[in-house]
């Protein structure tokens, strides 16, 4: 390919087993496609693998390598590229979010407020401990209650709302499996969320093989979901299946399965 021009290209891989046919392409990119080509056959990608390429001229649209390219396939994590570049189309690089504290009402003479704290979420993706310079599940409230103090507030005669109805009731994106839904890259989306909407369970493995383990921490704590623990110690020499999470639809119970 001539160094000056301008291309970029797409690459998905499946799950089933396809030949890599390269169609026919001019002759000054047919070496490129035949190395593409080897590339992925030298990568051994195991026999139930296929892929499929397409390099294309950015300034032209000319198609100068594909292999391929009309198989439909999942793009599995290269989602993730489409998900960035709108979000990049849609929000200036430099977009923030933003989730405000807002109180309702007046701060009486002993410093209670008569009224309520309102936490009002934006669609912030990293409320919790993620991005957090100092450790701690709640760190996030704890600066949130200090700033409350250093505006005189000692109390609250009222509620603490959480307000998440800047994005629609739409928990789910369309298309996820029902039944992976406590799995934690599945967590529901929302206008405010908290520590990636996410729990996280500690297991404990001490004991005879067979016995079940012990659920020794969650964090944050919770009352709204009920954790069934069905995880049991691996029998001695048989390797763990680890840890799986499984909830029906539209139920708070969290059935915890597998072996440590």
């Amino acid at each position: 390919m001539p160094a000056s021009k301008s291309s970029f290209i797409t690459l998905a891989a499946g799950a089933a087993l396809l030949l890599a046919i390269p169609v026919a392409t001019p002759a000054a990119d047919q070496a490129l496609s035949n190395q593409l080509v080897a590339t992925f056959e030298r990568a051994d990608l195991g026999s139930n693998a296929r892929f499929s390429a397409i390099v294309v001229d950015r300034e032209t649209g000319e198609w100068l390598v594909s292999v391929n390219p009309d198989v439909a396939m999942k793009p599995a994590s290269l989602t993730k590229m489409f998900t960035a570049l709108a979000a990049l189309h849609t929000f200036d690089p430099n977009h923030r979010f933003y989730t405000t504290l807002e109180t309702w009402g007046f701060v009486d003479e002993r410093g209670i407020l008569q009224g309520d704290v309102v936490l009002r979420g934006g669609g912030d993706p990293g409320l919790g401990p993620r991005f957090q310079v100092e450790p701690g599940v709640t760190r996030v409230f704890e600066d949130w209650a200090t700033e409350l103090k250093a505006q005189g507030i000692r109390g609250i005669n009222g509620a603490i709302i959480g307000d998440d109805t800047y994005y629609i009731d739409d928990r789910w994106g369309e298309g996820w499996y029902t039944a992976e839904r406590a799995e934690w890259y599945m967590a529901e989306i929302s206008a405010l969320s908290f520590n990636d909407n996410c729990l996280d369970l500690t297991f404990l493995g001490r004991g005879r093989p067979g016995r079940l383990s012990r659920l020794a921490l969650v964090q944050p704590d919770y009352e709204f979901y009920r954790i069934l623990n069905e995880v049991r110690i691996a029998p001695e020499g048989t390797p763990a299946e680890g840890v799986r999470m499984f909830r029906q639809e539209a139920n708070n119970q969290i059935i915890a399965r597998g072996t440590i």
